[in-house]
Order: C-alpha cells, then structure tokens, then sequence
C-alpha cells in the first residue's frame, strides 16, 4: 500500500526511530549568500462579494476587525496555513478513524479511504517512473547522490533521516551491538521504500502548489495570482467550491476524480495546462490541496454570512457554530459521489436522422432552446446572450463590443461557447456534452435540462432526444464557421462577426 510516511499528530512526519576581483565584491557575496528565498505565505481573508474582508461601496469592512480576527484565526484552526497546511480532525471523526490528511489509508484508519488499492498500484507504477534515477543510484549504495525534488520537503528530511539512522546502525553492527532487521528495513527504504510508497504530505502538495499554480490561482485560491489580470478567461477562485467542469448532478461538489481529471488534461482553451508531466501522487496531491484551498473558502463564506445575516449575539461566534460550518462544508464534498452523473444505457450512434432531430431541439423555444443563447451556427451570438437595444440590435461598450447580459457566480461578465471554434472546455466526448446538456455548468448560466419537465410533468426531452442534442452539438463542432448572413433579429450584420465577442471574453463551456 502506499503510503506518505508514518502518521504523526502534527503536519510534519513522524519519522523513525572564477576568481573575483575585489575584496568587496566577495564580501557582498558572502553576505547575500546569492540564494533566492522562498516568501514567507500567509493566507488572507477575501475581499471578494461574500468574503469575510468584503467593504461596503465607502470602501469600510462590513465585518469589524475582531469579527475577521476570529474568523482568520477559525480557519487557520481549522485548515492550517501555508507552511503547515492540515484538516483539523474532529473528535467524531478520530472516534471513527477517519482523518481527510491521508486519502490513502482506509477510512476506519486515520485516513480517508479515497484512493483504492488499484489507484494505489498504480501510484506505485507511477512512483518507479518518476524516480527511477534516484531509484537506480540508491540501489547501488550511492545515497549522498540522490536528489530529491525540492517540493518534496518532507521525504527529503525522511530521507535524511534514514540515511543519518542508516549510518548509526552500520556502527552499532560494526560494533557487534546493531539489529539486523532494523538495518536490513533502513536499507529497503533507501534503495527502494521511500521512494516507490511515496505519497505527498499536504505541505509537500503546498510547496507544489506555490511553484506551479500560486501565479495564477493565488494563495487563497482565488483565482487572484499576479499572472491572473492577463490571463482570460481568469484562472478558476476555488473559495466558493464552485467548479464547472466535473460529472456531477444537482451542482453538487466535484469529487476528486473530476479534480484529478482537469488537472491531467488541463482545460482546453484556457491557460490551464495538463500536469501528466508529473507523476500520479503528485497530481492526487495538488487535488488534496486545491480541495483544501475549497474547503476554507467555503467555511470562510458560511462563518460571514453567520456574522452578518444570523447572529444576534455579541461578540463571536461559539466554537460549536464554527465546527457546524465546518462539518457541513465537509459533508458536501463526501457525499459528491451520490451526485456522480452516468448514462447506463447504449449510446445511440450519430446518424444523419439523429443529428437531424437533433437540430430541431436545438432550435425548438420549447425544449432545447438552444438557439437563443448559442446561436443560428452555435457561434456564441444568440439574442438573449447580451444585452439588446430598442430596435433589437446588440447594445456596444465604449470599445464597439457587445454587453454581456449576464454574469457569472464569480461576478464576470460571461459569454456562450462559440460551439463551432470546436473548443469545448469540458471535454468533447459524447458523454462530456451530455453531462454539460443534462445538469448545466456549475457556476454560470448555462441550465440544465436532463431533469426538465413538460406541463404534463413527462421529461421535457427522452433519452432518444438528449443523445439527438449531444450530438448536433459535436456536429457544429466538426465544420468550419459558416461565412453566411444572419437573420436580422439577431443584430445584422454576418454570421462570422457574430463569433467575435465570444472569441475575446470569457464563455460559459
């Protein structure tokens, strides 16, 4: 089984038993040490809408300085801090074996039984392949050789930890005083152990974090890193537990799998890259620390509105109020599973009838309705997508663009999906744009209808009819953008203008 290191009560593990010219230059040198310093991260309270530094239109905090206080120091309580990351285990939860620190081991065991005994195996696999250099100079007895990530901070210090032991035990058995297995253990776990049963820490998943995503996502997590104003669409604000694209039903939390996902193939489109240059573990242990980064945001929004909607008393909070908050984030994300969006039956194939049927969904004010948002082509330039003037052209900013008629759960303006460009963020698969059709996007205007009803309360589409949808939509994604006129009630002017909008600002899927 893999496994991180021993469990120990705190965030860290518990470990077992030329020549230059001047005289002043070299000064300056040595002072400086020429060695860049990580900084020093503390997590912020959000000024965001709904955030517990929100200020009011005169710029003052709708939450007084002792109520934020108590909320930062809550979830730092609650959910660590950037050098020392940790889900606070409740008492219910040590009753029970459960502790959402270790995803790895089972659920009755200090762990949270997330990752299977295949997933395992296969973190494995992956383990010999990401160290397979360090693998092969342990194994011939080179250990001061091997290097070790530097994101890796705690199995370098188990690492500098064996090799310190190593050494001892080799002069105690030199000695005639030292203890077979305890040495023959030392050495499995620096040729082999250590390595293959490496699963990242929350703070080694952090320090990953801070060098691969902190630039865009931010410290929080909210999607405010110092690359975000120039990147469009801005990179996703975790803190609402709010993610668009997952397989999940009812707007429920995404589970880890659709974390993993996202993070594997990075979202096409959009400045999101795909992390499969890292191994497995590292890739589950960014979703272990994005869901965290969630997690506190979302705590952090319930205890403010508690502040300022729900609580008549003075001062702050009961910490029984701040562990209800806490639990309630946490059952949303457990139970993401129930919510898991699948089709049982036989994906009807693409057939020119099917594609056909399809297209009168896709324009029926009715049912799909599509049309209205999407367009006549599916470039984005629907009539009820922006805003419309009088005479029902587009209403234009001081730039000449179109305005936006809505926006989206993180307060951006948002556009549809220019459906021909063939960039479908979610994945383009059958399956990806039914998910998409069926339960809506998460966080934006996009609805869903797989749950629609009629006046006669019937479905308002039949499995026959969803598939029929999905997959006219895959077919506008498939040709070229049309070069033709468009109708006159959608604007004027041609249909290869009307993609413009949505080419340059954030869309919906």
């Amino acid at each position: 089984m893999v496994a991180s290191y021993p469990r120990g009560a705190g965030s860290a593990p518990r470990l077992r038993s030329l020549a230059l010219p001047t005289a002043s230059l070299l000064a300056l040198f040595a002072a400086c040490h020429m060695e860049a310093k990580n900084p020093t991260l503390q997590f912020s309270l959000s000024t965001a809408v709904g955030g517990a530094a929100e200020v009011d239109e005169e710029g003052d905090p709708l939450l007084p300085p002792d109520v934020q206080a108590h909320i930062q120091g809550a979830l730092e309580m609650l959910c660590g801090t950037p050098s020392a990351p940790q889900f606070m285990v409740t008492e219910d939860w040590y009753d029970d074996g459960f502790n959402p620190n270790y995803p790895q081991y089972p659920a009755d065991d200090m762990g949270s039984g997330e990752l299977s005994d295949e997933e395992l195996e296969a973190i494995a696999a992956s383990n010999e392949l990401r160290f397979r250099l360090q693998l092969e100079l342990a194994a011939e007895g080179r250990y001061d050789e091997v290097r070790i990530p530097s994101h890796m901070v705690d199995l370098q210090a188990y690492y500098d930890d064996l090799r310190a032991d190593l050494a001892a035990e080799r002069a105690a058995a030199e000695a005639g005083e030292g203890d077979p297995e305890e040495l023959e253990f030392l050495e499995g776990e620096l040729s082999e152990g250590a390595f293959v049963n490496w699963y990242p820490t929350l703070r080694e998943s952090a320090e990953m974090y801070r060098q691969q995503c902190l630039h865009c996502h931010g410290v929080e997590g909210g999607g405010d890193g110092t690359t975000a104003d120039f990147l469009n669409p801005r990179p996703r604000d975790y803190r609402h537990g709010t993610f668009k694209f997952t397989a999940m039903n009812a707007k429920a939390r995404p589970r880890r799998e659709d974390l993993y996902r996202i993070l594997e193939q990075g979202v096409t489109g959009t400045a999101m890259p795909s992390f499969r240059r890292f191994s497995r573990a590292e890739v589950w242990g960014l979703v272990d620390y994005v869901r965290l980064l969630a997690v506190r945001g979302e705590v952090e929004r319930d205890l403010a509105y508690t502040y300022r909607n729900d609580f008549e008393g003075d001062g702050v909070l009961p910490l029984s109020n701040v562990l209800a908050a806490y639990e309630t984030v946490w059952d949303k994300w457990m139970s993401a599973p129930v919510n898991y969006l699948a089709f049982d039956g036989e994906i009807p194939a693409a057939t020119p009838e099917l594609i056909a049927r399809g297209r009168e969904i896709y324009f029926d004010a009715q049912s799909g309705n599509c049309q209205s948002c999407h367009g006549d082509y599916g470039l984005g330039d629907g009539p009820a997508a922006y805003e419309l003037n009088e005479d029902g052209t587009f209403k234009l900013d001081e730039n000449g663009d179109r305005i936006s008629a809505y926006a989206d759960d993180w307060g951006h303006p948002i556009y549809p999906r220019n459906i021909a460009r063939g960039i479908i963020r979610g994945g383009k698969r059958p399956i990806d744009i039914y998910r998409r059709i069926y339960a809506g996007i998460n966080g934006t205007p996009m609805p869903g209808i797989g749950e629609s009803k009629n006046a006669d309360g019937d479905p308002l589409l039949s499995d026959e009819d969803m598939w029929a949808l999905v997959h006219f939509t895959r077919s506008l994604t498939e040709r070229p953008e049309p070069i033709v006129h468009a109708s006159p009630d959608h604007g004027g002017g041609h249909a290869d203008d009307h993609g413009a909008a949505a080419d340059t600002h954030e869309e919906t899927h």
